[in-house]
């Protein structure tokens, strides 16, 4: 037994180097799909901010996907991935100021529950969108009276149609595999908007019309928005989407009840969030279109095991936003009077004057409003920082975790440990 378990863990080495030093994620290559494979089942993302990802990925985040793809629906200059091309799908799976998404769990879900079969997903979201954006004939109302961060995120997309740019990827992607459902997330911006029913069944129809799907072959899935048991302050729209998938032949609801949320806006997830939110998704599909039995579901992703004392580690090729949001169970098992150590590595060739960070936590305690002054340079591109932990803020991150604002480059780390 004893040369078993030795075994397994000798086996297990290299998927933990490869995993924590994260090199592979920073150049990631084109993946040649070779004509049509049936078995390659791919899936259509659109909707706001938690569809682009709204919290960063941590090391964990880019092993285990095997048989798991992204189709680039625009160029990344950060990675070099370029629109067109099939790649492994490591996050960001829509645009580069992205993080996590629901999408990134649920094709991992469904990769494990589908040994036979390669999944891909072609992932367009806008932040802060209204449903109106996506409109497949006239989406100027989701455009008119707008902020310009809001216009200039919309025309990351053909003229600033992301609808018709979902349609032209995805008439590219039926080159190499099969659209087997649509997934939304969206609606934080249209909460007590009666128009959304109609609005969402208008673009489930026109997509399966224009791509040529058949409605009781090509389900929808639709996830709520931050439940009302995580302080969601959009969770009232989830009646609004019970009720469309109930008006919908084919379409499916993926609940957010119990996905960790952050409390620093009340519209994002934590991590853990967003890879239970994803679950639910693959679960409802493989539930109630494949008809899986609940027994038969691979299990919930559980994070990989961090070293001992690491409260979070990570390298990612995110911009500022999104922000780098911990929840306070990470915390659970500092004390009051333990030093939290926080290191931050920007790759040479990137290399800031001096970075800015901002560190809080919600009631912002003087420990944290400071924390900036204490930031030292301890190598090239090395930023070091520590905090004493008090009781007070002790208190603050067990309730309410930690959000760290910083720069962030192509290849940038980040590891907090007690």
């Amino acid at each position: 037994m004893k040369k078993k378990i030795l075994a397994t863990l000798l086996a297990l080495l290299p998927m933990l180097a490869w995993a924590y030093d994260g090199s592979h994620m920073l150049d990631p290559q084109p993946v040649e799909m070779d004509g049509y494979d049936p078995d390659f089942y791919i899936f259509l993302c659109l909707g706001q901010s938690n569809f682009e990802g709204a919290n960063k990925p941590e090391t964990c985040d880019y092993y285990d996907l095997d048989r798991f793809y992204m189709y680039a629906a625009v160029d990344n200059d950060y990675d070099g991935r370029k629109r067109g091309n099939w790649y492994p799908a490591v996050p960001p799976l829509c645009v580069k100021t992205g993080g996590l998404s629901p999408a990134d769990y649920f094709g991992r879900t469904l990769a494990r529950a589908l040994p036979d079969k390669k999944i891909g997903v072609i992932n367009v979201a806008v932040g802060g969108c209204k449903i109106q954006l996506f409109d497949p004939v006239d989406n100027s109302a989701g455009l008119d009276g707008q902020e310009d961060w809001l216009k200039n995120a919309a025309a990351r997309y053909d003229d600033s149609k992301p609808y018709q740019h979902l349609v032209a990827c995805a008439r590219d992607a039926q080159r190499h595999g099969a659209i087997k459902g649509i997934l939304l997330q969206q609606g934080e911006s249209n909460v007590g908007d009666p128009a959304w029913p109609e609005c969402v069944t208008e673009i489930y129809d026109s997509l399966c019309s224009q791509l040529g799907l058949d409605p009781a072959q090509t389900p929808l899935l639709l996830g709520e928005t931050l439940h009302k048991d995580q302080n969601g302050s959009c969770w009232a729209h989830n009646e609004a989407v019970a009720r469309t998938a109930a008006s919908i032949p084919n379409a499916w609801v993926a609940s957010s009840e119990g996905c960790p949320g952050s409390p620093y806006d009340h519209v994002h997830y934590f991590p853990d969030g967003y890879r239970k939110l994803g679950y639910r998704y693959a679960c409802a599909y493989l539930i109630n279109c494949l008809g899986m039995d609940e027994a038969d579901l691979p299990a919930e992703y559980i994070a990989w095991p961090r070293p001992e004392g690491h409260i979070w580690d990570g390298k990612y090729y995110s911009d500022y936003y999104p922000p780098l949001r911990i929840p306070g169970e990470r915390f659970a098992d500092l004390q009051s009077g333990q030093t939290l150590e926080i290191t931050y590595v920007i790759p040479e060739r990137q290399l800031h004057p001096q970075p800015t960070f901002v560190f809080k936590t919600t009631g912002r305690p003087a420990e944290l409003a400071d924390a900036p002054a204490a930031t030292l340079e301890t190598a090239p591109g090395t930023y070091a920082h520590e905090l004493a932990v008090t009781p007070a803020m002790l208190e603050q991150l067990q309730q309410t975790g930690l959000e760290i604002n910083m720069p962030g480059e192509n290849g940038t780390s980040i590891d907090i440990r007690k």
